[in-house]
């Protein structure tokens, strides 16, 4: 049995916002080469009005919003579930792929949780949810740890068609890396380059990372990857300097 060849369920946090359609293309993207069934998330939270906050007037006596205010947010957020589950289904029935819909209530992503577990692969957004009260600055970090599994976290700016295209790893060796290595597996056959960095201490040769990075070149072109190599010294505390500015050019 091979392992780590393909998604068979793929998780996606959707929205009513243009990052959210292009999370949306990217589940149906992958689904349609690995064949996985995708279950789109609508994390439902609840208005927070002003009505429900003490406001001090200049006289320092308190005052409420208008009643009516909870009845237009609360509409306003069915509107969105609404459209946003019309267009989730209109698009995995374009695309021809087996899916499910989940208006899941909560005020932060660990709503998502419970059903990451047992997902192949959970697509995120880089924004905090809307109205919500209890945002992570980590939580696509968060939801890998709790659920243990793989998440992409894709930035607002992102394309889902150039989503992938080209990769670059953060090596170490260790059992971190290696992990999120076997989970990317579906998503790197599918690239057109993948890179392989390395930063290392200034006291270090370049030529030990090299030779450490060639063992996981290795393992990748018994799956059909190929990979390049690239090593760079720097102080522990640049690495992420360092990964960034490779990953820009």
């Amino acid at each position: 049995m091979e392992v780590g060849m393909t998604y068979g369920d793929v998780h996606v946090h959707i929205d009513a916002s243009d990052a959210g359609r292009e999370r949306l293309r990217l589940a149906a993207r992958i689904a349609a080469f690995s064949g996985a069934h995708v279950t789109g998330y609508f994390i439902n939270v609840p208005p927070q009005p002003l009505s429900n906050i003490e406001l001090m007037s200049d006289a320092g006596l308190r005052s409420n919003a208008d009643g009516d205010e909870l009845k237009v947010m609360v509409e306003a957020r069915e509107r969105e579930l609404w459209h946003t589950e019309a267009a989730f289904k209109a698009q995995m029935k374009e695309a021809g792929i087996e899916a499910t819909w989940s208006a899941v209530p909560g005020d932060s992503f660990s709503a998502l949780n419970p059903d990451a577990v047992y997902g192949d692969l959970t697509i995120l957004g880089d924004a905090a949810l809307p109205a919500s009260t209890a945002a992570a600055t980590y939580f696509a970090g968060r939801l890998a740890y709790t659920s243990g599994r793989p998440v992409l976290r894709l930035s607002s700016a992102a394309k889902a068609a150039s989503v992938g295209t080209r990769i670059l790893i953060a090596w170490k060796e260790s059992r971190e890396a290696a992990r999120a290595v076997a989970d990317a597996i579906p998503l790197l056959k599918q690239a057109s380059f993948v890179a392989l960095m390395q930063v290392v201490e200034p006291s270090r040769e370049i030529r030990d990372g090299l030779d450490a990075l060639e063992k996981i070149v290795v393992h990748l072109r018994h799956f059909g990857i190929r990979a390049e190599r690239y090593v760079v010294q720097a102080p522990r505390f640049e690495t992420g300097r360092e990964l960034l500015a490779h990953a820009d050019r």
